[in-house]
């Protein structure tokens, strides 16, 4: 079974409770709303954004009432079926957020031509085994000249390869023994910086945001973005 067959797996397996916050998750999560909204100029009237590994659609309801629509992308049927319920409870017009089954490849139409002003990727990338094409695929669907991509995740220590997987338990989401995690620990700026500079976007910038303590140990977490200028 492959990584993505094994995410898949995991994530259809606990849809039903991935939204069962904790304080601390909670707090997390209103961090990165708060840090996106910071890096970013949205506007309710025109903003249409992608939430990339959607989920369950925590951090799209965070920015919704930002975006004029927004369009949440996921591997599991189970997180998208329970985005689109909420959603749909929630009295939310589909034509203005909703959520599809896709594995993003890069191809200018697999989402029929949509491009987006801004796609946010939040706690996923160290799910992704090659964030470098992950980041390539991604930036296909901006908007030239402004579309801007915005990627959230752990900041890897300089004292560490790589934190154990239970440091990224319980923030957002918890992976459990059906989880592949490719980058625990999460990633030191660098690595940020080559992949958005691999999909030839620009205006770079990487900063932590906010951290939390797991085990003993204080875990940072940081937001990056880069911006599509060419066509």
């Amino acid at each position: 079974m492959g990584e993505q067959d094994i995410n898949q797996t995991h994530f259809d397996h606990v849809a039903l409770r991935y939204d069962n916050l904790n304080p601390l998750r909670r707090r997390i999560i209103e961090d990165i709303g708060d840090a996106v909204l910071d890096k970013f100029d949205f506007d309710e009237d025109s903003t249409v954004m992608m939430d990339y590994a959607c989920g369950t659609g925590l951090i799209s309801q965070q920015l919704a009432p930002y975006c004029k629509e927004i369009l949440g992308v996921d591997i599991s049927d189970n997180m998208v079926a329970q985005f689109n319920l909420k959603v749909s409870n929630q009295g939310i017009p589909a034509d203005e957020m909703q959520a599809i089954k896709l594995e993003i490849r890069g191809d200018p139409d697999e989402l029929d031509g949509k491009k987006f002003d801004v796609i946010v990727c939040a706690q996923a990338y160290h799910h992704f085994l090659d964030i470098d094409k992950v980041t390539q695929n991604l930036a296909v669907h901006l908007k030239p000249e402004s579309g801007t991509l915005i990627i959230v995740d752990l900041i890897r220590g300089d004292d560490e390869e790589a934190n154990d997987d239970e440091i990224l338990e319980n923030h957002t989401h918890s992976h459990g023994e059906h989880g592949v995690v490719v980058h625990p620990g999460g990633f030191k700026e660098k690595d940020m910086v080559t992949a958005l500079v691999s999909a030839n976007l620009k205006q770079i910038s990487f900063r932590a945001f906010t951290d939390f303590k797991k085990g003993g140990k204080t875990v940072q977490m940081f937001i990056a973005k880069g911006v599509r200028t060419a066509g």
